[in-house]
């Protein structure tokens, strides 16, 4: 073998950043204000926090998705996949609505529920789970049988802004299972759960999947809505940040006054002044200028 280099084509390189993962300990932690869990869905969770009880359970030890990974992966999932695959699964079980298998975090909010956060409880981005890591894993449930990706994807493309929409996805019976749910428990909850929305929607054509298509309507549509606001938002802020603070309050004023029409005019002034500051606060307009110089 020579020890000639031969140069590539393209002179690409090998950069000098570090490979390694970023946190190869993915945990989920349930924040403290967050509502209690169904009773069918806290049996689980507690099996899996304790798996070294006597019922306690890892998803990715189950024999079934130790099958499923080694038929098209020989090798099985390495320690650092199974780790996140089981932190990931913790949080499903966190957010899943028992009427529809709906997971209500998207790609982007499991990584950063997985994430270590500082004493300030903002994500450690030296740390951080990636979105990206959280959508490679994913698919290992999808292989599984444990989950399934959102209906008609073609409906996920924002052609405004020429990205992708957030995603979601959707547990499985099979899944709940696997995950350590007991399955005459699941039926009986979820036949409550949906009789109560059924008599308090009066409706008794109600079922899981009409639930699940409104609920993946409502997601889309908050989603563009937000990033609408956002862009307009950051089109006005741009706008201000040229004129004297006195004129950005004005300014700022009277788009409350359009936006919000009769209610903002019959407000109380001393409301309406609160609103102006915090919508200042909001886009970050509130600049009084550069201090003297101290001598």
């Amino acid at each position: 073998m020579t020890d000639q280099i031969i140069q590539r084509a393209d002179n690409r390189r090998r950069g000098t950043h570090s490979t390694v993962c970023k946190c190869p300990f993915p945990a989920y932690h349930r924040p403290a204000g967050f509502k209690k869990l169904p009773s069918v869905l806290q049996f689980a969770v507690n099996r899996m926090v304790s798996p070294e009880r006597p019922d306690g359970i890892r998803p990715s030890a189950h024999p079934l998705v130790v099958q499923r990974i080694r038929a098209y992966r020989r090798r099985g999932m390495s320690a650092m996949s199974r780790r996140l695959f089981d932190a990931l699964a913790l949080a499903f079980l966190n957010h899943v609505n028992i009427v529809t298998g709906v997971v209500t975090l998207n790609y982007g909010q499991l990584a950063g529920a997985l994430s270590p956060r500082d004493e300030h409880g903002e994500v450690m981005e030296s740390q951080a789970v990636t979105a990206r890591r959280i959508s490679n894993a994913i698919r290992l449930f999808y292989r599984t049988g444990i989950a399934v990706p959102p209906p008609d994807l073609a409906d996920n493309w924002d052609s405004i802004n020429k990205t992708r929409l957030p995603r979601y996805i959707t547990l499985t019976d099979e899944g709940f299972r696997i995950l350590g749910v007991r399955e005459d428990d699941l039926i009986q909850a979820r036949e409550q759960r949906l009789h109560n929305l059924r008599s308090e929607r009066e409706d008794w054509s109600l079922d899981a999947e009409s639930l699940r298509k409104d609920w993946y309507a409502d997601a889309r549509m908050n989603a563009l809505i937000s990033r609408r606001t956002r862009a307009a938002d950051g089109k006005f802020r741009r706008r201000m940040k040229s004129l004297p603070f006195e004129e950005r309050k004005r300014e700022v004023a009277s788009r409350i006054l359009r936006r919000h029409g009769t209610e903002a005019r019959h407000m109380p002034a001393r409301r309406f002044e609160k609103m102006v500051w915090d919508n200042l606060y909001q886009l970050d307009l509130v600049d009084f200028g550069t201090p003297p110089p101290l001598h």
